[in-house]
């Protein structure tokens, strides 16, 4: 009778598997986990705060193109954000992120930002859209964010990029740039009637690609 093997115990130099607090992934996934362990607020009223850090923003109103999405978000289950995002203090994009001092309010003020261009636009109501939020060192926030947004793929990361930047930007002809989230969601502050797509999209095509991809 050939003798079982011993299987390697949990943690040994045999075993591959083995936990290492320290790894990247186990990082990242901590954060993840305490990120959406926070209380969820109305978008529209969030209050004013200092730090820097990553957010989950919800949709639970009933815009045909979002339907899939309300219907994981309601009955306080929250299943799917319709955008994930980060705030760092400014400077930290160049290099800043281990300076010292005072981060102001980047992430409450980034909040404030999206919950205005949600306010503006003609076919979105500000009281359809939850988030929660998280305060982070510096160096932390991206893999925060990004391992939020591969688990939970949002529409507006991954088809309409451009949801919230109130700068809008330029593109090689003069003329302002219009972002996919305006072409599908009209009403801005600042995206004149002259400007132009940075592709030639329409706002029919976006609104494909969006039910493609949900």
């Amino acid at each position: 009778m050939t003798p079982k093997k011993k299987r390697p115990a949990e943690g040994s130099s045999n075993d591959s598997r083995a936990y290492n607090p320290l790894d990247l992934r186990v990082l990242a996934e901590n954060m993840a986990r305490v990120v959406l362990e926070q209380p969820l607020h109305p978008l529209g009223d969030v209050p004013s705060f200092k730090g820097a850090g990553v957010y989950v923003i919800y949709y639970t109103g009933d815009h045909k193109l979002y339907t899939t999405i309300s219907s994981k978000n309601r009955d306080l289950k929250w299943g799917q954000p319709i955008y994930i995002g980060e705030a760092a203090r400014k400077g930290a994009r160049k290099g800043g992120v281990l300076a010292e001092g005072p981060p102001g309010p980047a992430l409450s003020a980034r909040l404030k930002n999206h919950a205005q261009s949600i306010r503006e636009v003609e076919d979105l109501e500000i009281g359809n859209f939850w988030c929660r939020y998280l305060v982070i060192e510096d160096f932390f926030i991206p893999l925060c964010e990004s391992l939020l947004i591969d688990r939970y793929t949002p529409v507006w990361n991954k088809v309409v990029d451009g949801f919230g930047n109130k700068t809008l930007g330029v593109n090689r002809t003069g003329k302002q740039a219009i972002s996919m989230w305006d072409l599908l969601h009209k009403g801005r502050t600042g995206v004149g009637t002259g400007a132009r797509a940075r592709e030639p999209k329409t706002r029919d095509g976006v609104a494909r690609r969006v039910q493609d991809f949900l």
